[in-house]
């Protein structure tokens, strides 16, 4: 970047992406009283976090609880009255077999095969923290090949009747694709065994709700933010900066959005997706990013998950049941046939604060089909597929709601994960916290560093690790900040 290049507009610091992350870094700098400017791709605020209200009520289309009660976010939502008391489900209720039969998540078998899941995967975190020094893993052993090992192994110890056997597989097989879900990935085949403990929940993991939706959050962090500081519908298409300072003071960065608007500053916060650096990290930055930064972007999982929100004008289950999860679904010539895409739903929970409206869950290549689907056709023919695991006929919902989150070029996916991938190319998401040193003279000073989603050894939703990482910075001068 030439410092001579013409700009449009000076400011301190340019902040790429409203969502959690740059709505939080706008409210820091300005409680600092920094300059600043946000530059948001799409026409609203809160990137993965979309609340569309729904009479009284709100749905989530994107980022559904808060994860764990302890942490600054937690704190912060509890300071400001911001989480209601009800807590939400996620996984529970019926496991429904495709013969119309019903096995309760909470009998003896189901709970028998989720500890086994629970405590395999309680010993994969063990392994990291570990370091292996008392365990003696595989190289590139993925969590999905040890949970399936286990599970096997607990079978041969069983020795149950066939048609046991064949409830716990299926119970099995519905827990891994939930696990799918829950880890934003097409497969827990893809993901590593020795880094699955980097990740941890901060405090317990209650699936808090939100009073008015999730945006609430946002809105709030937001109330100070100036309107003329936030520019909506502008999606930056290049970042320029120097690697060589010839004074601490030299503004360091250039920003030029897709209308052509450019803007010169001492430092960026960007705070897009890793599905999106996925994408445009390679024409984005100007010089490139390390190549060390590279791999991890490129090895780094970056998943589909989509939900499926059916409303109703009054529910047709008991008020005691919480959801209906799908099961592998058994051979049935006599039934009419159904899109493959239907086969990636693992289930719908009931909506804990609008006990007519069932949350579908839906992942991997489904999730991806699925966005290509009119909500209209969707809802029938997810009707239709309950009506199959019921065994009864189900009435048509009043609405249908569907979220496009691999089609929407500014998110790309759902959130991230460490695949087997990175464990061979000896990356992960602490890679990406490693700083960018540029010259200044004789001096060296950070130019560049990459933090968000995928660097905080607390949590893997990216709401909270944004937030809290951006109460941590030492100082705004050349910091580059990713929700990944």
């Amino acid at each position: 970047m030439d410092q001579t290049d013409e700009y449009d507009e000076r400011t301190k610091i340019v902040i790429v992406g409203a969502g959690i992350a740059g709505i939080a870094a706008a409210a820091t700098l300005q409680e600092a009283g920094c300059d600043y400017i946000i530059c948001e791709a799409q026409d609203r605020i809160g990137g993965r976090i979309f609340s569309v209200p729904v009479g009284e009520t709100c749905i989530e289309l994107g980022a559904q609880y808060l994860h764990g009660d302890e942490g600054d976010l937690a704190e912060y939502c509890r300071a400001k009255n911001l989480l209601s008391r009800i807590f939400g489900t996620d996984g529970e209720g019926l496991l429904l077999r495709d013969n119309g039969c019903a096995i309760s998540s909470g009998t003896v078998l189901a709970c028998d095969v989720n500890d086994v899941i629970h405590d395999t995967l309680h010993n994969c975190e063990q392994f990291y923290r570990h370091k292996e020094t008392e365990y003696d893993i595989a190289n590139n052993e993925s969590v999905g090949n040890y949970l399936r090992k286990n599970f096997e192994k607990y079978l041969a110890e069983c020795n149950d009747p066939a048609p046991i056997r064949k409830m716990k597989e299926e119970v099995f097989d519905f827990k891994m694709r939930y696990l799918q879900v829950d880890n934003s990935c097409d497969s827990m085949y893809e993901l590593s065994l020795k880094l699955w403990g980097k990740y941890e929940i901060a405090g317990r993991d209650k699936y808090q709700m939100f009073k008015q939706g999730y945006i609430s959050l946002l809105n709030t962090l937001a109330e100070d933010i100036s309107s003329e500081k936030l520019r909506l519908n502008s999606p930056v298409k290049s970042i320029r900066w120097l690697d060589t300072l010839p004074t601490r003071t030299t503004a360091t960065v250039l920003v030029e959005t897709r209308q052509g608007k450019r803007i010169l500053a001492d430092a960026v916060i960007v705070t897009c997706s890793l599905g999106v650096l996925k994408h445009v990290h390679e024409k984005m930055f100007d010089p490139p990013l390390p190549r060390i930064m590279k791999c991890a972007i490129e090895n780094l999982g970056f998943g589909v998950v989509n939900k499926i929100i059916l409303r109703y004008d009054a529910p047709w289950w008991y008020s005691s049941v919480t959801g209906f999860q799908i099961l592998p679904s058994h051979y049935r010539p006599e039934m009419p046939q159904l899109p493959e895409w239907t086969s990636y739903i693992t289930g719908f929970d009931v909506l804990a604060n609008h006990t007519s409206i069932l949350v579908g869950w839906i992942s991997g290549e489904g999730a991806r089909a699925v966005e290509h689907v009119p909500e209209a056709t969707i809802g029938m023919y997810v009707t239709s597929l309950l009506s199959r695991y019921m065994n009864r006929s189900i009435p048509l919902p009043v609405d249908c709601y569907t979220s496009t989150w691999f089609s929407n070029e500014y998110i790309r996916g759902g959130y991230c994960n460490i695949t087997t991938n990175c464990e061979a190319a000896n990356v992960s998401t602490s890679t990406l916290s490693e700083p960018i040193w540029a010259k200044v003279k004789d001096d060296s000073s950070v130019q560049v560093r990459l933090l968000g989603e995928t660097l905080s050894k607390i949590d893997f939703f990216c709401s909270l690790l944004s937030f809290t990482i951006l109460q941590r910075i030492p100082n705004y001068q050349y910091f580059i900040i990713t929700d990944v």
